[in-house]
């Protein structure tokens, strides 16, 4: 047996509860109702002169109101340099949100 003042579980709160759920029920049931948003990530690269518009910002937001899968798009490169040295542009897609993010790779 194993004594501890803490222990930390670095993982998302319903597979820790699943490791708990022998011998903490209470706090296995407080993990598991903690929400969670379904993600995935989908990247694709385009020559920064063949995106169409302008890099000359940091992105934009959607309103929800305006009920669109997309809510936000950020430009990275714009936003921090030292993340973009050539010419790609990537756009990132993330389940019921896109991201568009602009990086400046070398090929």
């Amino acid at each position: 047996m194993f004594v501890a003042d803490a222990v930390v579980i670095a993982t998302p709160a319903y597979a820790a509860a699943d490791m708990l759920a022998h011998d903490h029920k209470s706090i296995a049931e407080h993990l598991r109702s903690i929400p969670y948003a379904s993600v995935m990530n989908v990247v694709l690269a385009y020559r920064e002169q063949d995106v169409g518009v302008s890099l000359n910002s940091s992105g934009f937001v959607v309103p929800r109101k305006e009920e669109r899968k997309i809510t936000a798009c950020t430009w990275t490169s714009c936003k921090w340099e030292h993340t973009a040295p050539a010419i790609l542009f990537l756009i990132s897609h993330i389940d019921t949100c896109f991201r568009i993010l602009a990086c400046r790779l070398h090929f």
